[in-house]
């Protein structure tokens, strides 16, 4: 399966307009693959005030997907008439839609406006299974956790991590692939989105700016790595307190 990510060439903010997305799948064959677009895509990571964002995200996500004939997924703000959410949600080229709210906030205006999510989020798209975490949730390996009983083959992490931290970033994301012996695809509006292979190695990088990697993810090679790496099979069981 191909996957598609798009990140901002607004460093400061990592927003990304309907246009730009329209002129960057124009150059790509995306027909049943799947897009990853950032957290908070629509208005960036600097919100500031909750008024300042609308609910559109979504209705465009469901555009791009029936345009494109692919499967597109990211996170926007969303207001529920006085209870904020930092939502994660996909659409799928067959109709399918899913979502989850971010479970870690961060910074001064989630913890003061957004209200935490308390679902784990994993969902089918053809021959591959899916995770699916915002941001700061990936420094949480209980909430990345791959399992027996809901096993997963690729974890999403959309986000919008400063290139500060970016060893932070790097390391980490490499860490939940070995962990989990999953692809973790990580798409991050403030640039140098990566995705990693379930070796924990880097398969794609970008630059900063505004630009798009692609990548194919083949199940084959994922069931035949774990044939030889039977890690999850020794993992604990556990749960997760809400």
């Amino acid at each position: 399966m191909k996957i598609i990510i798009l990140q901002s060439n607004e460093p400061d903010n990592g927003k990304i307009s309907a246009n730009e997305i329209h002129s960057a799948l124009s150059n790509i064959n995306c027909k049943g693959g799947m897009l990853v677009l950032p957290e908070a895509f629509d208005t960036g990571w600097n919100v500031g005030d909750f008024r300042d964002f609308g609910n559109g995200a979504i209705p465009l996500m469901r555009e791009l997907s029936h345009t494109y004939g692919m499967s597109v997924c990211g996170s926007t703000y969303v207001d529920l008439g006085g209870s904020i959410r930092n939502r994660f949600f996909v659409a799928t080229e067959d109709g399918q839609e899913y979502f989850c709210d971010k479970r870690h906030l961060f910074g001064d205006f989630e913890r003061k406006e957004v209200t935490k999510g308390d679902t784990v989020l994993t969902f089918p798209i053809h021959d591959l299974v899916f995770r699916a975490v915002v941001c700061y949730d990936l420094r949480f390996p209980v909430w990345c956790r791959n399992s027996q009983n809901a096993p997963y083959d690729v974890l999403l992490c959309v986000s919008q991590w400063p290139e500060s931290r970016i060893i932070d970033r790097t390391a980490l994301l490499a860490a939940r692939a070995m962990e989990n012996v999953a692809y973790v695809v990580n798409s991050n509006g403030l640039g140098g989105s990566m995705i990693f292979g379930p070796d924990g190695l880097m398969q794609a990088k970008i630059d900063n700016g505004i630009s798009w990697v692609e990548c194919e993810i083949d199940s084959s090679k994922l069931i035949q790595y774990r044939s030889h790496r039977k890690y999850l099979a020794d993992s604990d069981n556990f749960s997760i307190s809400m």
